[in-house]
């Protein structure tokens, strides 16, 4: 029932929250659609809320008076959703300010075997570093690994196999040396943990080490901590993430991403929804803002726009839309006119010359860190973001 409750919402254009949709499923679901999607019909509803479900099913006060039999959820009448007739404007009234903490908008052209080694060793410096802040202060270098004994090893993954038997193998190396690690199959949760690891990933890894193998007992990756993660924001603003736009494929959501640009306008929303959209004044959009030209074989037969330069001039046109007071950064993708290799410079060059003109529109590079609405003498805290 809730495939078949999510497949009508979404056939209307409706994003319901978790909570929304359990409480569709504890009455009447069929019912309950039939309902929305006749006031779909009326007005224009984005997210559903628990609160929206809630108020869409209460009978009326009169009906809760009348002695005959309550009708079904599926012909009730439903009070409207209210809707605010003016709309407040704090993020257009407000200073916002966006700072470039780190942006690569000059490199280098030339590659080297050098810059290559200097990238890797840089690569698995930094999230060695993450692994032993984070839990780990004793660990073996490869090349100090002995047998019959217990150990934890931080190594980048140069290789990753099955073998006939249903275990995964892990070549594993640091600066030392290399070791392969061991999963064995019956190790349900880390053959699951395990499936996602990539070549160039840099994993630690701990188990009773055999002859040039480590037989794995547990596998941690270096997330990043959830104290360094900065909870508090200004109350003034909001700011909106976005990415995969992809104009000019054929699956590009077009009347979805037309519905986002009515909503930061006001014109579109509950109550609660356009009181946000008010409050907009950031949005950063990482990557693949168009679907590109010759990205992979085959492209050209899943594109509406066939010309790269055009693709930029409709998702300009598409973002001139949003209020001009909303500062809009964004980085490039690979599937915009950038080249491949990291750090991608940003979208600053003859294809895209109409999205430059938009004056709120800040191109930045890929990687790259802001700083959003960071003023000087607030007493409010700013948000660092990378991008």
């Amino acid at each position: 029932m809730i495939n078949t409750v999510l497949s009508r919402l979404s056939a209307i254009g409706i994003l319901p929250e978790k909570e929304a949709v359990e409480t569709i499923l504890s009455g009447d679901p069929e019912g309950f659609c039939t309902i929305i999607e006749k006031k779909a019909k009326e007005q224009d509803i984005m997210i559903l809320t628990k609160q929206m479900v809630t108020d869409l099913l209460a009978p009326k006060e009169e009906e809760n008076q009348d002695p005959t039999p309550k009708e079904t959820h599926s012909t009730q009448q439903i009070p409207p959703i209210q809707a605010t007739k003016t709309r407040p404007k704090p993020a257009r009234d407000t200073e916002l300010n966006v700072e470039l903490l780190r942006n690569h908008d000059k490199t280098e052209a030339r590659a080297s075997l050098e810059n290559f080694v200097h990238y890797f060793n840089s690569r698995y410096e930094k999230l060695k570093d993450q692994l032993m802040k984070r839990q780990f202060q004793n660990t073996t270098s490869m090349m100090h690994l002995r047998p019959d004994t217990k150990a934890t090893v931080i190594g980048m993954v140069k290789d990753k196999m099955f073998s006939k038997n249903g275990h995964i193998m892990i070549d594993l190396e640091d600066q030392t040396g290399s070791v392969r690690a061991i999963i064995m199959k019956k190790k349900d949760d880390l053959i699951k943990a395990s499936t996602g690891i990539v070549f160039d990933e840099v994993i630690a890894v701990t188990g009773g080490v055999g002859d040039g193998v480590i037989f794995v007992d547990e596998i941690t990756l270096p997330d990043i901590p959830v104290n360094t993660i900065q909870k508090q924001f200004s109350s003034k603003v909001a700011v909106a993430f976005l990415s995969d736009i992809h104009v000019g494929s054929e699956k590009f959501l077009e009347k979805d991403f037309e519905r986002f640009i009515a909503w930061t306008n006001g014109k579109i929303g509950t109550k609660s929804q356009r009181e946000l959209s008010a409050k907009l004044g950031y949005i950063l959009i990482a990557g693949d803002l168009v679907d590109g030209i010759g990205v992979y074989p085959g492209q050209e037969k899943e594109l509406v726009i066939l010309d790269l330069e055009a693709q930029f001039e409709k998702i300009a046109d598409l973002l001139s839309q949003i209020p001009e007071h909303i500062k809009i950064i964004v980085s490039p993708g690979n599937h915009d006119a950038v080249r491949l290799a990291q750090p991608q410079p940003p979208l600053n060059n003859q294809f895209t010359k109409a999205l430059n003109q938009l004056e709120n529109i800040i191109p930045v590079s890929n990687p790259a860190t802001v700083s959003l609405h960071n003023l000087p003498d607030s007493p409010e805290p700013g948000l660092t973001v990378l991008m």
